[in-house]
């Protein structure tokens, strides 16, 4: 009973979410989103920092996708694919949002966020796969992704449309926000060192606060760094932990390890 109660409180926030999107305007991008504080050139890089700075994601991904080929990662043997999308994910945004940073327009703007999507969906169902159950995770992931991409896509047809609408966006990027942590709670862990999980979480939250404060926290650093910049360094710590704990964890039952 208290499993089934579990599940529909799940299933409850994740309704009222949907139904919240609906009853909210559209949001268009704030063209001053693409103003950020530090626009140094350097060695003929526009925006050297905010570029540059991604190169920890393509670490992370690198060495994540060589430790899963070589099956030096303890992972749920039956989702692997999920942690290859995951890593992968941390590669294209490497090269998405340096792309985006060195001319940022809505038009880069779109890889810089498609790659994100990939990898926070494919974090997202590795949770529920870990945490809840592992049936039917094929066609989870596969739907997690294409909703992902789907909110993508459908953010940037509305924008060249001169309506431009981020509440899907929003939602697929937000809502798991919520779910992650509810799980993690909620939930019996399987593997040691779950604690390292939270690195994620916590993170995505700094990064998000970076992001806000982007020129404040310029200021507040003598100008060595933005907060942009930093946000792309908290965030691909938290993948790093994540990876970590991959490293160095073990199955509490090897029943549920490999299930």
């Amino acid at each position: 009973m208290f499993k089934l109660n579990k599940e529909y409180l799940l299933s409850f926030i994740v309704l009222i979410a949907c139904m919240s999107v609906f009853f909210i305007s559209p949001i268009a991008q704030d063209v001053s989103y693409h103003s950020f504080v530090d626009q140094r050139t350097l060695f003929n890089i526009p925006y050297f920092a905010d570029v540059v700075s991604n190169l920890p994601y393509a670490l992370v991904g690198i060495i994540g996708c060589i430790a899963c080929y070589q099956q030096k990662l303890h992972l749920m043997s039956r989702s692997i694919g999920s942690y290859y999308v995951f890593f992968i994910g941390l590669i294209l945004i490497a090269v998405g949002s340096s792309y985006y940073h060195s001319q940022p327009n809505n038009e880069t703007l779109l890889w810089d966020r498609g790659a994100m999507v990939l990898s926070f969906m494919a974090f997202f169902h590795i949770i529920i796969a870990e945490r809840i159950s592992i049936k039917y995770g094929s066609f989870l992931l596969s739907l997690f992704l294409l909703l992902g991409i789907t909110s993508v896509l459908y953010w940037f047809f509305t924008e060249t449309q001169g309506r431009g609408d981020l509440r899907f966006y929003g939602l697929i990027q937000f809502l798991p926000m919520i779910l992650i942590p509810l799980v993690l709670v909620i939930y019996r862990k399987k593997f040691t060192y779950d604690g390292l999980i939270w690195g994620v979480l916590i993170g995505y939250a700094m990064a998000k606060v970076c992001e806000i404060y982007d020129a404040e926290i310029f200021i507040a650093l003598g100008g060595v760094m933005s907060g942009h910049t930093l946000k792309h360094l908290v965030s691909a710590l938290g993948a790093a932990c994540f990876l970590w704990a991959l490293f160095i964890r073990k199955p509490y039952l090897h029943k549920e390890y490999n299930s």
